[in-house]
Formats: structure tokens, sequence, C-alpha cells
């Protein structure tokens, strides 16, 4: 296990990818703050996996992610690190940034270029093409340092990109970069330029349609 690194992660099909793979490559978190909203508690089975490997285990139950209780949990650990894997849609507040600690995300975009959400879509209908970006997060959104890229096929049947795949391509970027860190004991971080890239928001789902059809 990775004595720096711990886990923020909700109850997702992407926490349990991310878990599964480190776990194979022998780069688990040493703790992870599991984040539950009261309608899908063990939804996934993030809660077991992470016992069977003997993870440190804290979960919580809130409506946001940013809830107090999370809040004090992410004080409480000692890890300076702690991989992102929230809700779909959840953005870290002011209030855990101001904890001091460094949260990693991988993105399903190029960054710059594509900031915001469902960017996969949007690569795929401009440049035919799907990236994964690396990142400490900060209080904008998805412009902070950047730590690893990662370029990937595909899938045959590009409905299935919000599933597995998705997951999937994150997860193995991140073990890209935690295998970087278990090497060097630290992230190369390359700061993002300044004014660079566009910010896109939920597309539009004709657009998604055309982007899945799209070959």
């Amino acid at each position: 296990m990775l004595g720096e690194i711990a886990m923020l992660g909700a109850e997702t099909m992407r926490t349990r990818a991310y878990l599964l793979a480190l776990r194979d490559n022998d780069l688990l978190p040493s703790a992870l703050i599991l984040f539950e909203r009261p309608e899908t508690p063990g939804k996934f089975g993030v809660a077991e996996l992470a016992r069977s490997v003997g993870i440190r285990l804290v979960t919580l139950t809130a409506g946001d992610i940013n809830d107090p209780s999370v809040v004090a949990a992410v004080i409480s650990l000692a890890h300076p690190y702690l991989i992102f894997s929230g809700p779909a849609g959840a953005i870290l507040r002011k209030q855990l940034f101001a904890t001091g600690k460094k949260f990693i995300h991988v993105h399903p975009g190029r960054l710059p270029e594509f900031r915001g959400s469902t960017t996969i879509y949007y690569s795929l209908l401009a440049e035919n093409r799907i990236d994964a970006t690396a990142l400490i997060l900060n209080e904008a959104i998805d412009a902070g340092p950047v730590i690893g890229r990662a370029t990937f096929a595909a899938p045959p049947d590009r409905k299935a990109i919000d599933g597995e795949y998705d997951s999937n391509i994150r997860a193995s970027l991140l073990v890209d970069v935690m295998c970087d860190f278990a090497r060097h004991g630290r992230f190369e971080e390359m700061e993002q330029p300044t004014g660079a890239g566009e910010t896109f928001y939920i597309i539009h789902p004709v657009l998604k349609h055309l982007a899945i059809l799209a070959s």
C-alpha cells in the first residue's frame, strides 16, 4: 500500500474500478473515505472490496461531498494526497481545499483543451479521439497542474462509453501516475497555460447521439 495516498470515493462503478486496478498493480491507497448517498448504500460493493484488501475504511452517509462530516474525515487523515472519485457531477468546494490536502482526479478529456463535463463526446465530435488527463484539483474547473495524460481507442460499441469504458480508461491512467509516484516519491506537476482551452457543459442528447454514431 502507498502510505502517503488515501482516497475520497463515492459508491460508484468508477471507485470500484480504481480500487481493482490499483490492487492488481500493488498500488492501493492505505485509507478510504467512502462517501455514500442515502439512496445508494452499498450499490457497487466498494466497502466490501476495501475491507477485503485491508484498506482503512471510513464510511460516511451525506447528501453532499462537501458536507462537514466529509471535511472532518479528510482533516483527520495524515495522508497528503487523496485520490478523488466522487459522485457524477460533484465539485469540491473551498472547505475541502482549505484542509491543505492535494486531491488527485482523472478527467476524461485532454487538458487544457477540453475542460468540464462529458468531454469524451465533445472530443469525439471535434477530433475523433478520446483522452484522459490526471491532475491535482484546485478551485477552478479542471485547471490544476497536470500529472499525467493518455490517449485511448474508442470502444467498438460507443453506446458503452458511459459505463465500464469510462471507468476503466480513468483507472488505467491512475495506475500509470501512481506507478510514477511509487517510483519517484512525487508527482511531476505541469501547470496548465492560463486562459487556454474551453469549458464544456453536459452535452445535448442530439450531439451525444452524433458522437456515438461517428467513426
